[in-house]
């Protein structure tokens, strides 16, 4: 999907998939050409499944952010667990026959970015890659599109990861700033893949 030498740049979602925003940010990844990487929150996926299958459909990679989104640190093992694999059983049911043509979620973001001695390898034993952020425009304050999109433009480099939210306080500023990054930074040559594991 790159060309040598492309800057690549990942666009994250968390907290989703929201039934007015998700579709949203599908769409506009799209006319761009862009792939996105959704941290998917179990209970919003059981609320709105449907918004879910556009962005399985569309290529986007579906990533783990719990069932709960209740922190991760201090929880036993067998907490943890439930927490993914109860997300995992959810969006599989929600993607229906779409599931076995889209690639199992193996990224974890764990919530709040929450972590403990154990998060590691609790997420490791589960077949999952933990994955943080490099750049936060903290767009679930609302701080306007255009600070948003400055915010994300200004840190933009090579490989790194930006955090933005479809569900969990994002709004339409969120979907106004996703727009102007894609322009801004694919006029400068870089693409916008999806996460995948190797």
């Amino acid at each position: 999907h790159s060309q040598e030498n492309q800057p690549i740049l990942y666009l994250t979602f968390d907290d989703g998939p929201s039934p007015t925003l998700t579709p949203q940010i599908v769409d506009l990844l799209d006319q761009y050409d862009a792939r996105a990487t959704f941290f998917v929150i179990g209970v919003h996926v059981r609320r709105a499944p449907a918004a879910l299958r556009p962005a399985a459909a569309a290529g986007h990679a579906l990533a783990n952010h719990t069932l709960s989104h209740k922190s991760l640190a201090g929880r036993s093992q067998e907490a943890f667990a439930q927490e993914l694999q109860a997300t995992e059983e959810i969006v599989a049911a929600a993607l229906g026959d779409l599931a076995p043509a889209s690639p199992a979620l193996r990224y974890l973001r764990p919530p709040g970015g929450g972590v403990d001695a154990n998060t590691g390898s609790f997420a490791e034993a589960l077949g999952y890659q933990v994955v943080g952020w490099d750049i936060d425009p903290k767009d679930w304050r609302r701080p306007g599109a255009d600070a948003i999109a400055s915010f994300g433009l200004e840190r933009a480099f090579p490989g790194a990861i930006v955090v933005l939210h479809d569900g969990g306080g994002g709004s339409q500023q969120t979907v106004a700033a996703v727009e102007t990054i894609l322009r801004e930074l694919g006029a400068k040559g870089y693409v916008f893949p999806a996460m995948s594991t190797p």
